[in-house]
C-alpha cells in the first residue's frame, strides 16, 4: 500500500474553500461527488481486498507518511472552516447559497474531519491524539473521544451501545438516539472513572466537562467574530457533519447484535459484528474506514495496516450510497434486513447462503 492515494482527502476541504471563493452554486458538485460519483467508481473498479502481512505491526515504529498526511489535514480543516464561515456570514449571498455552502462545509468536515479524528483519538502518541481532539473541538463533538474509545468499542453490538443500530430501526430514529445516547454515555463513563479515583464528577479532571468548556469558549469567540449569524451557521455545519457521522455509524453495525450468553453478559466481539466495505476510491477518502471489522478487533492499528476479513459481512455498496439508502427506510430494510439476519449465526450460517459478499 502506498500513501499517496490518501492525498485525495484534501480535495474536499480545498474544493469547499474554492466554492466559497466563487460564491455561487458550485458547491452542489461536492454532494454529487460524495453521493454519486464515489459510489459509482467503487462499483466499477475492483474491490480493494489488499491485506497487510500477518506480522504487520499494531503501532507505527516511527511516524510515517501515512500519519503525516492526516496530521497535515488538521490545519487545513481549521483554516477552511474559518474561511467558509467568514464568507457565508459576511458576503451578501442569497439565503439558499448561504445555507448550501454551510451544509457543504458540514459534508467535508463530517466525511473527512470526523474520520481522521476517529483515527487519531485511537493513537497512543500524545501529539497525534491531541490533533484528533482539535478536530473534534472544531466540530463541537469533544465527548466523542471519551465515548467512542471507552464506550462504543466495549459495548458495540449490545443494548448499552447507542451507536449500534438495531434491526428494524430507521435512520431518522437512530441518529438522534445515538447522538444523545453518546453524550449521556460519555458523562457516565467520566463520572464512573472519577468515582473510582475518589473524585467528584464536577471537577476539572472530568474530560467531558473540559471539552464542553472549550466548546463554549469556541462558541463565544465565533459570536464575537462573526456575530449570531456566524455562530448559527457554524452550528448548522456541525449538525450536517454529525448526521453524516451517524450515517456511518448506522451502516457500520446495523442489525449485527452480539448474543447475550448470561444476564448482562454478551459473547465476545467478532468480525461478523461490523459491516465492511472494500470500495477502493471511497476508502482512499476515508482512510480505510471500510475495513471496520479489523478496526474493532485492533482499535489502535493504524489505518494502513487494517486487514480484510472473509468472516465479516460486506455492505452491498460503499458508504455514500448506503447513507443515501438509509434516508429511505423501507428500501433500506428490504435490502439490509435479510443480510443482517443471515449473519446473526456468524459466518458458518451466512457464507453458505450469501457468499463473502453478503
Amino acid at each position: 500500500m502506498k500513501p499517496y492515494p490518501f492525498l485525495l482527502l484534501f480535495t474536499m476541504p480545498v474544493a469547499t474553500a474554492w466554492f466559497a471563493w466563487r460564491a455561487d452554486l458550485s458547491w452542489i458538485a461536492l454532494w454529487v461527488l460524495a453521493l454519486v460519483i464515489l459510489p459509482l467508481a467503487d462499483a466499477i473498479l475492483p474491490l480493494d481486498r489488499y491485506s497487510p502481512p500477518p506480522d504487520a505491526p499494531l503501532r507505527e515504529p516511527k511516524r510515517s507518511t501515512f500519519t503525516w498526511i492526516i496530521l497535515a489535514y488538521v490545519p487545513v480543516q481549521l483554516a477552511v472552516t474559518a474561511y467558509v464561515l467568514w464568507v457565508a456570514s459576511t458576503e451578501p449571498l442569497p439565503w439558499f447559497e448561504r445555507l448550501g455552502l454551510t451544509a457543504t462545509l458540514g459534508l467535508a468536515n463530517g466525511a473527512i474531519g470526523f474520520t481522521l479524528a476517529h483515527e487519531l483519538i485511537h493513537r497512543t502518541d500524545r501529539f497525534e491524539y491531541l490533533a484528533g481532539r482539535v478536530l473534534l473541538l472544531g466540530l463541537a463533538y469533544s465527548h466523542y473521544a471519551v465515548e467512542h474509545v471507552r464506550g462504543h468499542h466495549r459495548y458495540v453490538g449490545t443494548p448499552r451501545d447507542p451507536a449500534t443500530a438495531r434491526m428494524g430501526e430507521s435512520f431518522p430514529l437512530f441518529w438522534p438516539r445515538s447522538v444523545f445516547g453518546q453524550i449521556a454515555s460519555a458523562w457516565r463513563l467520566e463520572a464512573e472513572r472519577l468515582a473510582k479515583l475518589g473524585r467528584p464528577a464536577l471537577s476539572l479532571g472530568n474530560d467531558f466537562l473540559r471539552g464542553a468548556v472549550l466548546e463554549l469558549v469556541l462558541f463565544a469567540l465565533l459570536a464575537w467574530w462573526l456575530g449570531p449569524l456566524g455562530l448559527g451557521l457554524f452550528l448548522l455545519h456541525v449538525l450536517v457533519a454529525v448526521i453524516l457521522l451517524e450515517g456511518a455509524n448506522y451502516c457500520e453495525h446495523y442489525g449485527l447484535a452480539r448474543r447475550e450468553i448470561a444476564p448482562g453478559r454478551y459473547e465476545p466481539q467478532a468480525p461478523w459484528h461490523a459491516w465492511d466495505s472494500y470500495g477502493r476510491v471511497t476508502n482512499w477518502f476515508i482512510i480505510e474506514l471500510g475495513r471496520h471489522s479489523d478496526h474493532h478487533g485492533q482499535p489502535g492499528r493504524p489505518y494502513q495496516f487494517l486487514r480484510t476479513d472473509a468472516a465479516s459481512p460486506q455492505l452491498p455498496a460503499s458508504y455514500g450510497a448506503m447513507i443515501l439508502l438509509a434516508t429511505i427506510p423501507p428500501l433500506w430494510f428490504r435490502i439490509m434486513d435479510r443480510r443482517a439476519k443471515a449473519w446473526q449465526g456468524g459466518p458458518e450460517a451466512a457464507l453458505p447462503r450469501q457468499g463473502t459478499a453478503a
